[in-house]
């Protein structure tokens, strides 16, 4: 019996020089049962070229030509068309290991999942995948929400592009349009609407690290979107009654705020108005949510408030605790 439809969604921008290995890594599954949605998102290089010859190589391929959206609305351009009775989406300068698609297929099926999640290793170069044996842990789409705020998960998590969802989850669900940190605004929706998730450890998805603009992205203005993300969370999660997870993602917010006007803090610049939005949305949600918090928890934010820069101690103190703790 042949396996059921898979659409795979390559929103593209601007990636002359990767996107031949990512279309060629897609091409390489061992699962065939393929429909590839290539979506050039207005790319004025020759990305459009390059997807129109890769179609015309393989009848599983498709191509979209529209005006340029940014990612989220090429991605959601491509659920809009998309046949396949499961979605995944792969970053058109990322690529994938031969048996990524094959392997969270099975693991979606055999444990009756919504969303399946492979791990993924960062580079700058190409990279060969480790041999290490896997872990497999099921949880409920709650349960997977919640390890958006524990440290050691949330990047497997947060994003969009390391997951196989079943196509049913799109029915009243798209990216959020306009947005920097586009997967924040998703995922814990996704995630927590999902009745069971599962993760493997294993390394299936190669994230490509660009070297440059990293100072230019902390203090890009656009960059408070993160914050509004968090906050978008923190209002669903009350709205549903969630109050475990609301708890664990008021605490991710106050910790990520606070270092994030720290880091900002210590760029080349004036970024006044920046750290003065920052500061503005970690009050917002502090003053809202403090009866949550424990007293030393309370402590720390209201200490942010009125000295931010201190918090930079909190962070030395609590790496020093946990050194000395392992020890």
């Amino acid at each position: 019996m042949e396996k059921p439809l898979i659409s795979i969604i390559v929103p593209i921008y601007r990636v002359e020089a990767y996107l031949s290995r990512c279309i060629d890594s897609i091409l390489n599954q061992s699962y065939r049962n393929l429909e590839i949605i290539l979506v050039d998102d207005g790319s004025p290089d020759s990305c459009p070229k390059i997807c129109n010859e890769y179609a015309e190589k393989d009848a599983r391929i498709r191509v979209v030509h529209k005006k340029n959206g940014g990612l989220s609305d090429a991605r959601n351009a491509g659920i809009d068309i998309a046949n396949g009775k499961y979605i995944s989406f792969i970053d058109s300068d990322d690529y994938i290991h031969p048996e990524m698609i094959s392997t969270l297929f099975d693991l979606l099926k055999s444990n009756d999942a919504d969303i399946s999640v492979c791990n993924f290793t960062p580079f700058t170069e190409r990279v060969s995948p480790l041999n290490k044996a896997p872990t497999i842990d099921t949880l409920s789409g709650k349960d997977a929400a919640k390890r958006l705020y524990q440290s050691q998960y949330a990047t497997q998590t947060v994003v969009a592009w390391d997951k196989l969802y079943k196509r049913s989850l799109f029915d009243h669900l798209r990216f959020k349009v306009g947005k920097f940190n586009e997967d924040e605004f998703f995922s814990y929706r996704a995630l927590y609407l999902a009745n069971k998730v599962v993760f493997t450890s294993q390394e299936l998805y190669f994230y490509f690290i660009r070297t440059t603009g990293i100072s230019k992205a902390i203090t890009d203005p656009r960059s408070l979107n993160g914050l509004d993300a968090k906050i978008e969370a923190i209002q669903f999660y009350k709205e549903n009654g969630s109050t475990d997870i609301l708890r664990s993602a008021v605490l991710s917010f106050l910790n990520f705020s606070a270092k994030r006007y720290c880091f900002v803090s210590r760029q080349k610049g004036n970024h006044q108005e920046l750290l003065g939005e920052i500061k503005k949305r970690h009050a917002t949600v502090y003053c809202s949510n403090s009866s949550l918090l424990r007293i030393s928890e309370r402590f720390r934010a209201r200490t942010f408030l009125f000295f931010p820069l201190l918090y930079w101690f909190f962070i030395k103190f609590d790496k020093a605790k946990r050194k000395f703790l392992t020890k």
